[in-house]
């Protein structure tokens, strides 16, 4: 969330910082339900990017929404669930498949 008329350094970061968030609350999604099918995951996760995004610029003085930053939600949330449907089961631990 980088101020309107920020550097564009600021802005490339902010989309790096939106990427690595929303994988980290796809990783928790994951964990937090183990026999949720991955694309809910993915679907809750960048829904509330999109949801979020949409009420930044709705409601927030001086915020405005972003396309591009909702986009990085949904690479962050995608990246990790590549990670769990590629990655993970070649370790022999995909936490989607566990019983709880």
């Amino acid at each position: 969330m980088v101020p309107t008329g920020a550097p564009s350094s600021a802005l490339h970061l902010d989309k790096i910082l939106h990427l690595v968030a929303y994988g980290v609350l796809t990783s928790g999604m994951v964990f937090a339900w183990p026999k949720r099918a991955l694309p809910h995951i993915f679907a809750a996760s960048f829904g509330l990017g999109v949801i979020l995004e949409f009420m930044q610029g709705a409601f927030a003085i001086g915020r405005t929404a972003s396309v591009f930053d909702a986009m990085a939600n949904g690479a962050g949330a995608l990246l990790i669930i590549g990670f769990w449907v590629w990655i993970w089961p070649k370790l022999g631990l995909n936490p989607a498949k566990q019983e709880t």
